[in-house]
């Protein structure tokens, strides 16, 4: 092993609302879900989705470092985190089947995690939840991924870039 030096860096912190659409250069996040062919992911188990998210829209590319156990062909059966306006929860409630989890996100809104069944494709049943009434986000993030680091259980890493052509 080699010593690595300390040096002193300097960190600016900012309002994420001063950040413009691809103003950093690189945002390095885990995943609870990801497929390595379109880059889905589903992020927001410790619902942070929305935050996380903006920051991923912020950055010019995003590596997500999984797990294998992380990889999947498809999502059906996972539940989708979504960040919901308080007052709005009972009335979303009547139309999905959302269960809500204890406290509020960082924004002070709901977190609930609906079930995905695939009646629909992933990208259509994010369209779907956006257009819900209260739903301010979901957890699924779709054309941010740029490469996915995966750490095998055998000690081996793999890295994939997600093409998008």
């Amino acid at each position: 092993l080699s010593r690595i030096s300390r040096t002193s860096i300097s960190l600016k912190m900012v309002d994420l609302t001063e950040i413009e659409i691809g103003d950093l250069d690189l945002v390095i996040d885990g995943a609870d879900q990801i497929d390595l062919v379109s880059g889905i992911c589903i992020k927001g188990g410790g619902g942070a989705h929305y935050w996380e998210k903006m920051v991923a829209e912020r950055s010019k590319k995003m590596i997500v470092v999984v797990d294998e156990s992380k990889v999947v062909d498809d999502f059906k059966g996972y539940k989708i985190p979504l960040e919901v306006e308080v007052e709005k929860k009972d009335i979303l409630a009547e139309s999905i089947d959302i269960v809500y989890r204890e406290g509020l996100s960082d924004f002070g809104n709901a977190v609930g995690d609906v079930e995905y069944d695939s009646s629909m494709t992933i990208a259509e049943f994010e369209e779907y939840l956006m257009n819900l009434e209260g739903v301010i986000d979901t957890g699924i993030f779709i054309s941010l991924v740029d490469y996915v680091v995966v750490a095998k259980s055998d000690g081996q890493v793999e890295v994939y870039e997600i093409d998008y052509n």
